[in-house]
């Protein structure tokens, strides 16, 4: 949330979040865009906006202090970060665990902590 703080003392008075009210994706609360592009859940997309803005617009807008959101941010993984990203080969789960990394690693892979391979002698007992 340090934006905001950048954000307010350039604009030189309180921003607010703008919530499009009675709109939600999941449990999550639906905000406007920076610039006004569109909506988002996102709050590091979510646009600052001063309270002049809300003259003359839709009484179902509401506006969030951002100090009020603050508990009640939380951590998501957004699913268009992931294109590309493969999972965990499950096979893999079912082999031991590695002594030097304590990580599941595929039969005689190399592993980054020094001097471990999954078929060293100590790994075979």
């Amino acid at each position: 949330m340090d934006r905001v703080h950048a954000e307010e003392a350039a604009a030189g008075e309180p921003l607010y979040f703008i919530q499009l009210a009675q709109t939600w994706h999941g449990d999550m609360l639906v905000f406007w865009a920076k610039g006004g592009s569109g909506y988002v859940v996102d709050i590091e997309q979510a646009g600052l906006y001063p309270a002049s803005h809300a003259k003359g617009r839709r009484d179902i807008d509401l506006y969030w202090r951002p100090a009020d959101l603050v508990d009640a941010l939380t951590l998501c993984v957004n699913s268009e970060r992931m294109r590309g990203q493969k999972p965990v080969d499950k096979s893999i789960l079912a082999s031991p665990r590695c002594p030097g990394c304590n990580e599941h690693h595929a039969p005689n892979a190399e592993c980054e902590a020094p001097s471990t391979r999954m078929d060293s002698p100590e790994m075979m007992k």
